[in-house]
């Protein structure tokens, strides 16, 4: 009987130890399974990341129109403000020029180099009056420039008697050519626009003017 009882009890405590075992396996699984689950793995982590943003490209630089060479110039009635000049203090009718050609230049009594421009014309005029005979000149003042400092006539009616005339906001010759400092037009007998010369450096430019000029008039 001791016998019997005590194989009963062996196989009772085997039993209870397997059983343990089960339970503590399924634990570790569980604690395994809970732990891959909630670990993101290398993959996740990258399709997280934001994208870098998109560089902002730069503007292509655009070339400005041309001058529309043909058209009409309007008429106009400015003021000349040369002391030097023999129309000074009186209005400028383009109206009287028309059947002969004149030119325009246009400058800004504000701008360091128009001056230097001025004096080579001047220079020109000197050399040749007979240019300016058969196509008068007129420089043009931008009206803004003068409201701001009606007495900034210096340096580009120094030493010459080109009428300088005073362009007005109701006018706008300069928004009329769309033009730059230095920038010469001439206009034909029929009162178009013929020629624009960029006089922008001087003398560099000088002899684009003087072949302009020479084509016309002869030396």
């Amino acid at each position: 009987m001791r016998w019997i009882l005590l194989t009963l009890a062996l196989l009772l405590s085997i039993g209870c130890d397997s059983g343990s075992s089960e339970k503590k396996s399924d634990t570790v699984d569980v604690a395994v399974q809970v732990e891959l689950v909630e670990t993101p793995d290398a993959t996740t982590q990258q399709e997280t990341i934001p994208e870098p943003l998109e560089e902002v490209a730069e503007e292509a630089y655009v070339e400005p129109e041309a001058h529309p060479i043909g058209m009409e110039v309007p008429h106009f009635v400015l003021e000349d403000l040369n002391p030097s000049s023999p129309t000074f203090g009186q209005l400028v009718d383009n109206a009287d020029l028309d059947g002969k050609p004149y030119n325009l230049i246009f400058f800004d009594s504000r701008c360091p180099e128009c001056g230097t421009v001025a004096d080579g014309l001047w220079a020109e005029y000197l050399a040749h009056p007979t240019w300016w005979e058969a196509q008068p000149t007129f420089a043009i003042q931008r009206a803004a420039a003068y409201e701001k400092s009606p007495e900034s006539t210096e340096g580009v009616v120094d030493g010459n008697d080109m009428p300088y005339l005073l362009d007005t906001l109701d006018i706008n010759l300069w928004m009329v050519f769309l033009a730059l400092n230095h920038d010469f037009f001439a206009i034909n007998e029929n009162g178009q626009l013929a020629t624009w010369l960029e006089l922008y450096s001087w003398p560099d430019d000088l002899p684009k003017f003087q072949a302009y000029m020479t084509g016309q008039h002869g030396d």
